[in-house]
């Protein structure tokens, strides 16, 4: 990934401060919200979510859920109501499951995937149309949402860079982290934090997805916390989602 590298190589390895090691388990519950925001107009909100530990395929596996909704007025031009559900081994960190129904205009899909960590299989089934497929996969290959919480336990310092396989709508794609800046940033209702900059470079069969640059703002703490992420496309600009609201709590099952 030549654009990784050159990006690589600009680096200023002067830190505001160290990258605390990770905390080496996650909190069994919370709750992240973020204001969803497109050409800095608010457009609706994504909430994350550790709902605790359940059982999976015969392992204890983490529960995530990450929803996305637009605001009522922007539902007007362009509804979305998205819900994904993850689970993660916590021991091996790899994700076992993932659910997805997805509302997006006239688009909809409804799919479970049960991954087979052991043998590297992936087994689809599309829950609206009946449609299933076995699919290939690498040795301990995430999902969008498990490579997020698992990025969240991994030690690393500025100039680091962090590969891993990630499956996302029936292909797997080889995505490279790079640690790219440490900034100063304000969150609200937490003012101004300490962060490292992250930037994802994905590759799929060995060619480069350009679609636009992206970048993530993490808490430079144990905690990891994901504050903001941003993307800009020549097509359609600026998205971002900037944390507004922390919560953890026990949820009664």
């Amino acid at each position: 990934m030549a654009r990784a590298q050159k990006i690589k190589a600009q680096i200023q390895l002067e830190e505001i401060e160290p990258i605390e090691v990770p905390a080496k388990v996650l909190p069994e519950y919370e709750k992240l919200t973020y204001k969803a925001k497109y050409l800095g107009i608010t457009v609706g909100t994504m909430v994350a979510e550790i709902k605790g530990i359940t059982t999976i395929q015969g392992r204890q596996a983490y529960h995530f859920e990450l929803s996305a909704t637009t605001t009522p007025f922007f539902s007007k031009i362009f509804h979305v109501d998205d819900r994904f559900v993850s689970y993660m081994d916590i021991e091996k960190r790899h994700v076992l499951r993932q659910e997805i129904y997805r509302k997006e205009g006239n688009y909809k899909k409804e799919s479970i995937v049960d991954f087979d960590q052991e043998n590297h299989k992936a087994y689809y089934q599309h829950l609206l149309n009946g449609t299933s497929e076995v699919i290939d996969i690498p040795e301990n290959v995430q999902d969008v949402v498990t490579t997020n919480y698992y990025f969240r336990m991994v030690n690393f310092q500025l100039g680091d860079t962090l590969e891993y396989k990630v499956y996302v709508d029936e292909k797997v794609y080889d995505l490279l982290v790079l640690i790219s800046d440490q900034k100063k940033l304000r969150v609200p209702g937490l003012g101004r934090q300490d962060t490292f900059v992250i930037q994802p470079f994905a590759e799929l069969g060995g060619e480069d997805i350009k679609k636009g640059r992206g970048s993530a703002y993490f808490s430079i703490e144990e905690s990891r916390l994901p504050f903001k992420a941003e993307v800009d496309t020549p097509l359609f600009g600026n998205a971002s989602v900037m944390l507004y609201e922390k919560e953890e709590e026990l949820y009664n099952y």
